[in-house]
């Protein structure tokens, strides 16, 4: 039974996060560990799952100037 790409959630390694906010790997598992980044053990490597650090991310509430 195959998973399409569309429906199974997208995880991404602690290196991957580190280099998309420009922070170490050190930090990043800090954050995990701290509850910082939305983020899962899977057995001894954390995984987060992309949509939910982009969730995370994003600011609320935030007006653009446009209305």
């Amino acid at each position: 039974m195959a998973m399409s790409n569309q429906s199974a959630p997208v995880f991404l390694t602690v290196a991957e996060v580190a280099e998309l906010l420009r922070e170490s790997t050190a930090t990043i598992r800090r954050f995990c560990r701290m509850g910082l980044v939305p983020a899962v053990r899977v057995g001894l490597h954390w995984r987060i799952r992309r949509e939910e650090l982009e969730e995370q991310l994003t600011p609320k509430g935030v007006s653009d100037g446009y209305g």
